[in-house]
């Protein structure tokens, strides 16, 4: 999936999938992903916003994580050097605008819908991302 590829910030927005655990930072209001091409993972969440460069702040970072994508099209993340899948997300790119909002979290062209999925495969929570950098 050559559109996962970059650096990813998280565009915050409601969803019925939200966890419940204000102090998880998976709920943070600040995120940002980077998916490199040598199939590593990395992340950062806050509370405060992160500087102006934050598609920089990964320079120097080790990847704790990898993914690949499954045969279904599943983004599978492990945690690097183990086996076991930690995470396993159903992605989609979005193709056109969709102006439901006018508060900057409408989705445009080009961000990444993520749906955690569960161990039956039901949905668990939805990741709203929009490219940073390449």
């Amino acid at each position: 999936m050559a559109d996962l590829l970059g650096s990813w910030t998280l565009v915050t927005f409601e969803s019925s999938y939200r966890f419940k655990n204000p102090e998880a930072p998976y709920l943070f209001p600040y995120q940002v992903f980077h998916y490199s091409p040598d199939y590593g993972v990395k992340s950062a969440h806050s509370r405060t916003p992160f500087p102006d460069r934050s598609d920089r702040m990964f320079e120097v970072v080790p990847p704790n994580l990898t993914y690949h994508i499954d045969q279904d099209g599943r983004l599978l993340v492990k945690t690097k050097g183990q086996e076991a899948v930690v995470e396993r997300w159903s992605c989609s790119v979005v193709q056109q605008d969709l102006h439901a909002k006018n508060d900057g979290t409408a989705i445009r062209c080009g961000d990444l819908v993520m749906t955690l999925l569960g161990s039956h495969g039901h949905a668990l929570f939805v990741r709203h991302l929009r490219k940073s950098a390449t």
